[in-house]
């Protein structure tokens, strides 16, 4: 693991192990102004994007939160992230490799759609409904997939399920989702689950 301020981890698979230290000194002398020198979200996506340049094979950039959430995202989370995306697809279409690499802002579940009381608001989690945002790689471009309702608390049009995202994801990256690994009891398993590769994210 790398690790980074405010929080922010970035993990990256065994296969990323050796270029690590070529990504470090990347990251030291890297002088682009679009990623500035002092926000955290943007010097980590400069860093996965030297680990990718290195070698690296998948990379995840890290943030959570329970409290304080409102003044977060508006002086800090919310800014963070739209200046570190937009400067990491710009970055990656730059040095030719957005084509190449699939990016993806999501969490492994949503948030409560009200604020809940504890210091400074704060979002629970929430099974139910949430957004990712998708780019490159084969993902489709100023694409609006699906809707939710008023509050945020439920999908009201075109569900996905994370397997279903998982599969599409399979399918960008060149490998068959209903290929099948085995536990240890000999038991098959697609690798894709039960999810099916969705068309509407394919450009």
């Amino acid at each position: 693991n790398l690790e980074f301020p405010m929080g922010l981890r970035i993990r990256c698979s065994k296969y990323c192990h050796a270029p690590l230290p070529r990504a470090r000194d990347g990251v030291r002398h890297d002088s682009r102004a679009q990623h500035g020198h002092s926000d955290g979200e943007r010097q980590s996506c400069l860093a996965a994007r030297r680990l990718l340049e290195a070698g690296g094979k998948f990379v995840t950039v890290c943030r959570d939160t329970h409290v304080y959430l409102v003044p977060r995202l508006k002086d800090e989370f919310g800014p963070g992230l739209d200046n570190a995306f937009a400067s990491l697809l710009e970055d990656l279409d730059d040095r030719g490799m957005f084509d190449d690499t699939a990016v993806v802002v999501m969490n492994k579940h949503g948030r409560t759609p009200k604020i809940q009381s504890v210091s400074g608001g704060g979002r629970d989690h929430w099974s139910l409904a949430y957004s990712a945002i998708f780019a490159g790689g084969g993902f489709a471009a100023g694409r609006v997939v699906g809707r939710i309702d008023r509050v945020a608390g439920d999908v009201a049009e075109t569900p996905f399920s994370r397997k279903d995202f998982v599969a599409a994801l399979f399918h960008l990256l060149g490998i068959d989702p209903a290929r099948e690994i085995h536990d240890r009891f000999s038991r098959p398993y697609a690798i894709g689950g039960s999810g099916g590769v969705r068309t509407e994210l394919l450009a």
